[in-house]
């Protein structure tokens, strides 16, 4: 599946994620190539991703309706993709919250499939307060979006450099889980 192309030349971001979930996001990187990433950075995988996979340049749209980046540079963080008719999407907001006991979990990005109105509903109900509730910018997203990713949650991490760093298809549940909290939590930067 191709992006659209701006004047300034724009690419397809392909990343992948294990059992056979292939897991593409095209965006516009308005004129911006991903840097080389660094080579003795060690980079786990758990599906087939790419080691220049950096996810900086993607956009979204926020729930005050801004379009805004993704991954945020300088701060390791998990994405969460998610869809509000997803049980097991709700379980593991669910393990999360009880992780948090009240606090804000700064370094978990949610991407609801449906928009990011739809993903404040879920994380309302779920009493989970993320570092960033995100959508898909137009309807072509949200198109995007539901046929990349056959099935939800999929979790990935990215480093300080907003590589993908590892991904994680489905919920293993609360113990294999604690990693990835533990990142968005800055216990860690890495889940595995």
């Amino acid at each position: 599946m191709s992006a659209p192309r701006t004047a300034r030349g724009a690419g397809a971001l392909v990343f992948g994620g294990g059992l056979a979930v292939g897991l593409v996001l095209a965006y516009l990187a308005e004129g911006r190539r991903p840097s080389a990433p660094d080579a003795n950075a060690p980079v786990e995988r758990t599906g087939a991703v790419p080691r220049e996979v950096r996810l900086d340049a993607l956009r979204l749209r926020d729930t005050l309706g801004a379009i805004v980046d993704l991954a945020r540079a300088g701060v390791p963080q998990v994405v969460m993709i998610n869809s509000t008719n997803c049980g097991v999407c709700k379980k593991a907001l669910a393990d999360l919250r009880d992780e948090a006991r009240g606090r804000r979990v700064a370094r978990l990005s949610v991407v609801t499939i449906e928009g990011a109105d739809s993903g404040a509903v879920v994380l309302a109900a779920a009493r989970v307060a993320a570092g960033a509730v995100l959508g898909p910018a137009d309807e072509g997203g949200r198109t995007l979006l539901a046929f990349q990713f056959p099935g939800t949650p999929i979790f990935i991490a990215l480093d300080s450099a907003a590589r993908i760093v590892a991904t994680m298809p489905g919920y293993p549940g609360r113990d294999a889980f604690r990693p990835w909290a533990d990142v968005m939590f800055a216990r860690r930067v890495r889940p595995h």
